[in-house]
């Protein structure tokens, strides 16, 4: 039968088991992708716990680099030395990145009236429980 036929056929359009099939078809595609699309949103939304050199990443690290490369115990100390050294460098450029953050706020309030300050101190905290 062609598409003509199926669409001239005398039987009622929703008794046409074809037209149902293709229905169920159409569903059935869109739930799949409506599936898809939000567990990517979720993915995608969802942070992922990141563990600090600090907090208990270095031993994983050297281990995950160790077993990877074949280190001698040489390289391993050499490795991680200069992964303290890092985690150091970029601890001082956080502490600066913080003191920057916190002369533009203190510069942006100098100009502010009381009344737009309390208003702009609501707002970064809003931010900050968004961002935190």
């Amino acid at each position: 039968m062609s598409f003509y036929g199926v669409i001239t056929d005398s039987k009622p359009s929703w008794h046409n088991p074809r037209i149902l099939a293709l229905l169920l078809l159409v569903f059935l595609g869109g739930v799949a992708c409506g599936v898809f699309a939000t567990r990517y949103a979720i993915a995608r939304a969802t942070p992922r716990p990141s563990v600090t050199w600090r907090d208990g990443g270095r031993a994983r690290t050297m281990a995950h680099l160790k077993g990877d490369l074949n280190l001698t115990p040489d390289q391993a100390r050499q490795i991680e030395i200069l992964l303290e050294d890092l985690a150091k460098y970029y601890d001082n450029l956080q502490a600066q990145m913080d003191d920057f953050r916190q002369d533009g706020k203190d510069r942006i309030k100098k100009i502010l009236t009381p009344e737009q300050q309390k208003k702009f101190d609501k707002i970064l905290s809003q931010v900050s429980t968004r961002i935190h």
